[in-house]
């Protein structure tokens, strides 16, 4: 949930990106000087597809991704209309042996959703992209972004639902999780799911729900890529919160010994206090001269707003203002309604038109690296692990990236995340309070080569003074340096053997795939 540094980023490099996108993508020009044809180019072709091969001058921009650091060469994009046509494209893209992965929004991390490495077909649904609202569900096409559907719920009764920040970023990469910040109230994204049409690896078009096709709609609310293309799903609205209170406290502790202590703070406030659901807490940490600096953020939708605000969040301001370190700028929004509370956590004014903001917001590609941490409420980390992480990021100066820390109040008491059973969805991080975000982003090509390692580094100063530590990841935060073997185990510890089962059920020659996906074996 951090969207304002990309916009600014896509101003800084997108004027020199284009002229590095024939190096980074080491096409070969002459292919434009004739017409690309192998036998996966005369089945989309003969199917209507229109593929974009390497030969088509818009093949660089549209194989482009958000991560400028990791750049693959597609075989083929497709912008299918309808369901049958992503149905036609996957069995292409099976008859002749070449691996398929969807595009909805494009924002992997890893860049799987251009494949991961070079030479997939790329079904691109940004044309699926019909929302239709009837009573308390909503039916979205997978090539919608987020912007325009809060924006669309909000104009058709004033609803909501469970979604994440960032506008630009697309609704069906929400499925590997989907946290923002009424997932407390409401739970993730992929909670609120209650059907899907998919498209399976031989071509066949189902309905999956809890009755029809159990297990794959198991599968696919938690490791999406490798079960099917999703094409539409029903997802339940919520009535829009009458009020949003929202704050922003910004500190900098004097040295990594403080900012550790605030740490702590924070991480026994949000494991020990009954907070209601209705409250969203994260800090937001992030790469500063001369120190880091500490955001503590939220938003309150309980209907006494700012009264129920400051009754829930005071004790946290009076002890973090107890270490006699920093006197916090604050930034407090008394009273917005929904949609400006939508506008403020996309890092926008939320007195601007709230259609400019969100339908129209720009996309971003950078170079960057991420991860993340997950840590339970019965495993808080000890005083020796937050001293190693803010004495390694006070050091942060050094690297040649820019980088943030988001701690996000996950689970614990009143959590609707943690209200869902652990095994009801592939989903695999139900039990977990904190969830920490970690990227580095650079503002040149290419990205530094202690971009890298410097990440790495700060995930390292949390765990390894905690050997016995309980972590796992989160997948919409993915780290692209991990293999197969260890992501499984990272993002679904206890979820693995069943997900291998059903992919050799529903995928068995593994037609979606990518680098951490499951294999039938």
């Amino acid at each position: 949930m951090f969207c304002l540094s990309f916009f600014f980023l896509v101003l800084v490099i997108s004027g020199s990106a284009s002229v590095v996108f024939d190096d980074l993508l080491d096409v070969d020009l002459s292919l434009r000087k004739r017409n690309s044809t192998t036998p996966l180019i005369d089945c989309l072709t003969k199917a209507g597809l229109n593929p974009v091969t390497p030969s088509n001058p818009a093949y660089q921009n549209d194989s482009l991704p958000v991560n400028l650091r990791l750049i693959y060469k597609p075989a083929a994009l497709v912008y299918p209309h309808t369901t049958e046509d992503v149905s036609a494209a996957v069995k292409c893209g099976a008859v002749n042996d070449v691996k398929v992965n969807a595009r909805s929004g494009g924002h992997s991390y890893a860049s799987f959703s251009t494949g991961g490495e070079d030479g997939h077909l790329i079904i691109s649904l940004d044309n699926l992209n019909n929302i239709t609202l009837s009573g308390d569900y909503v039916t979205i096409g997978t090539g919608n972004k987020l912007g325009p559907l809060y924006y669309f719920l909000w104009e058709n009764g004033q609803r909501a639902a469970a979604f994440g920040t960032c506008p630009q970023v697309g609704v069906a990469g929400h499925l590997h999780g989907g946290f923002g910040y009424h997932g407390r109230k409401w739970g993730l994204f992929l909670d609120q799911v209650v059907e899907m049409e998919v498209v399976k690896a031989d071509g066949s078009i189902v309905i999956a729900n809890n009755r029809i096709n159990a297990e794959l709609f198991w599968a696919l609310r938690g490791a999406p890529p490798s079960f099917g293309i999703i094409t539409r799903f029903t997802v339940l609205t919520h009535p829009a919160p009458t009020h949003a209170a929202t704050f922003a406290f910004t500190y900098t502790w004097s040295t990594p010994e403080v900012a550790s202590s605030a740490f702590q703070i924070f991480q026994h406030f949000a494991a020990e206090t009954d907070l209601p659901s209705d409250l969203a807490l994260q800090v937001r940490y992030t790469e500063a001269t001369p120190v880091p600096t500490f955001s503590l953020n939220g938003a309150y939708y309980g209907n006494d707003g700012i009264t129920g605000l400051n009754g829930t969040v005071q004790p946290l301001w009076d002890a973090l203002g107890a270490l006699n370190d920093s006197v916090p700028t604050a930034t407090i929004f008394e009273d917005l309604n929904w949609i400006q509370n939508v506008v403020y956590e996309a890092d926008s004014d939320p007195t601007i038109d709230p259609k400019v903001a969100l339908q129209e917001a720009q996309g971003f590609q950078i170079p960057f690296y991420s991860n993340s941490l997950f840590y339970p409420a019965d495993n808080l980390l000890t005083n020796a692990s937050t001293l190693s992480f803010t004495r390694y990021t006070y050091n942060g100066t050094s690297a040649d990236v820019n980088w943030y820390v988001l701690w996000d109040v996950f689970g614990g008491k009143n959590s609707a995340i943690a209200a869902v059973p652990q095994d009801a969805t592939a989903y695999n991080a139900r039990d977990m309070l904190m969830n920490l975000q970690i990227l580095g982003y650079s503002t040149t090509l290419p990205y530094p080569d202690d971009g890298i390692p410097f990440i790495t580094g700060i995930l390292k100063s949390v765990t390894d003074p905690m050997p016995g530590g309980r972590f796992m990841g989160y997948p919409n935060y993915v780290d692209s340096q991990l293999s197969r073997e260890e992501a499984h185990a990272w993002y679904y510890p206890t979820h693995t053997a069943k997900l291998q089962r059903i992919m050799r059920e529903v995928n068995p020659k593994a037609v979606f795939d990518y680098p951490q996906g499951f294999l039938p074996t």
